[in-house]
């Protein structure tokens, strides 16, 4: 059984390994970027196990199906017709079970046949290599066994967020296959409505290039049918405040609750664009630049960043620090009392407003 070593460079790993077809045995996939996840899962069936016996030669096991002897059989089944099997196990993580189990798991998966590709894949549960908590006195080179099974022979991919740059190009590619059109600066505006990941990019690009009746995408085609995440939808909140706009602000609170956000997940998600304002409001008058306000808010995207100034500019140093303590009063009161929640949240709105007319 060939060695591989699990490192930080996972996902390049995977890509050469995908051009190659010479996949290792053991992959642990997670990360959020889900679309990418299941893309590079879709490769592996295509180049391992598709043909007529492809349900035989690919055993997935969903949430709460796995069982280490139903996954020992799948991986110890000869493939029939084919030269590889795969085994897909979804949300079960080895290392959590108990220690008998993960001396087991530890066995099995530093032996696996040179034809088996197991994965394991992770998104209603959190990966970790943490072993699970025993009693005191367990042996502690068995409970690192299964850790030093997987770092030799393992591949540890992180599907994490593409870097705006990568998603523009990828966004303009399917806007093209749509027979569209679309500028660079619109992309960027489209990965911060939807958060930048993939999954949701690709259902908002297919509803854009239905709804648009030209062959290049304006930003109203965008803004006309894009469902934001809720944390593009609070700089509406924002900008309506600047602009003194109260009804307006009220009015796109109000599609949030109508769209079942929770009222402490709002607030939540209020008090932390008020924090990024405020440090932004700081770092620009200390003269610090874009670029250095980007690195001090730990992101890639310029087109986020420039909002965040402009934004910010709108606001006075005192303003933005008063809308925090009445972000933080709100959440205070909604998480010791039993008060009407979308009230306390308008409530907050509102005197945000009245905080603004001073």
């Amino acid at each position: 059984m060939a060695k591989y070593e699990a490192n930080s460079r996972g996902l390049d790993e995977l890509k050469a390994a995908a051009r190659t077809g010479d996949f290792a045995p053991l992959y642990f996939f997670h990360g959020e970027e889900r679309y990418l996840q299941e893309y590079y899962l879709a490769l592996m069936v295509k180049k391992l196990v598709a043909g007529p016996m492809e349900s035989f030669n690919y055993r997935r096991f969903a949430m709460g199906e796995t069982t280490f002897a139903a996954v020992r059989e799948a991986v110890e089944a000869m493939p029939m017709m084919a030269d590889a099997t795969l085994v897909r196990i979804d949300d079960y993580n080895p290392f959590s079970q108990p220690k008998s189990e993960r001396i087991e798991w530890a066995a099995l998966l530093s032996d696996i046949p040179e034809y088996c590709h197991v994965v394991f894949t992770f998104d209603a549960v959190a990966f970790s290599k943490k072993a699970a908590a025993e009693k005191d006195g367990e042996d502690t080179k068995e409970k690192d066994r299964l850790g030093d099974v997987v770092k030799q022979f393992g591949c540890e991919v992180v599907f994490d967020k593409q870097s705006p740059g990568e998603l523009t190009e990828w966004v303009t590619r399917h806007f093209r296959a749509a027979g569209k059109k679309i500028s660079a600066d619109l992309c960027q505006h489209l990965i911060f409505l939807t958060d930048g990941t993939m999954t949701r990019l690709l259902r908002e690009i297919e509803k854009i290039a239905a709804y648009s009746a030209s062959d290049t995408i304006v930003r109203a085609d965008i803004d006309a049918v894009t469902v934001p995440t809720l944390s593009a939808a609070l700089f509406d909140v924002s900008d309506a405040l600047a602009e003194h706009n109260y009804d307006g602000a009220l009015g796109k609170l109000d599609e949030l609750l109508r769209l079942q956000e929770e009222p402490i997940v709002i607030l939540g998600a209020m008090g932390s664009l008020l924090r990024r304002l405020n440090l932004v409001k700081a770092a620009t008058e200390a003269g610090k630049s874009a670029a250095e306000i980007r690195d001090l808010l730990g992101t890639k995207s310029d087109y986020y960043v420039r909002k965040l100034i402009s934004q910010s500019g709108k606001f006075s140093a005192e303003y933005l620090t008063a809308a925090l303590d009445i972000c933080f009063d709100a959440d205070c009161r909604l998480k010791r009392s039993m008060e009407d929640a979308p009230a306390v949240v308008q409530e907050c709105i509102v005197r945000m407003a009245q905080e603004a007319r001073k």
